[in-house]
């Protein structure tokens, strides 16, 4: 049975042609540019996105430092001490899931896998939730966009 969302993709290409989406961006970078557009003009969510990319070149760099220099970086984007705050909790989100994944990925910790997967809700973590459903949202527009 398909989805809705599947049926749907099917009569817009039925209709329209099959769509070529093309990756335009780092799935984080698309994260973070999305969380400084919120409630600003295009204009000002692009100086803050590149402000922010030549003072923090990568993820580990954003993620280690404070939020209020964060905020001082994007504060032409407007609201920057909320979106400073949002773009270190969506990092601590991914780091927190990349950890989580690589100890399930060791075979040595195969007791973790099943006790992880026989009741997850009980076991993780709210903010392993949270970067769970995040990453799943993530790769789920990454495969839909390749």
């Amino acid at each position: 049975m398909k989805s809705k969302i599947a049926k749907v993709i099917e009569l817009l290409n039925r209709e329209y042609g099959e769509k070529k989406w093309k990756k335009r961006h780092d799935p984080i970078d698309q994260l973070i540019q999305t969380i400084l557009s919120q409630n600003t003009s295009d204009k000002n969510s692009h100086a803050a996105f590149t402000n922010l990319k030549t003072k923090y070149s990568t993820p580990e760099s954003l993620l280690e430092a404070p939020e209020d220099r964060i905020a001082e970086t994007i504060r032409v984007g407007g609201l920057e001490n909320i979106k400073a705050k949002r773009i270190k909790e969506a990092l601590q989100a991914i780091k927190t899931l990349n950890v989580l994944r690589e100890h399930l990925h060791n075979p040595s910790n195969a007791s973790s896998r099943y006790r992880l997967y026989r009741s997850p809700p009980r076991l993780l973590e709210r903010s392993m939730n949270d970067a769970y459903r995040l990453i799943s949202y993530l790769l789920h527009l990454q495969n839909f966009n390749s």
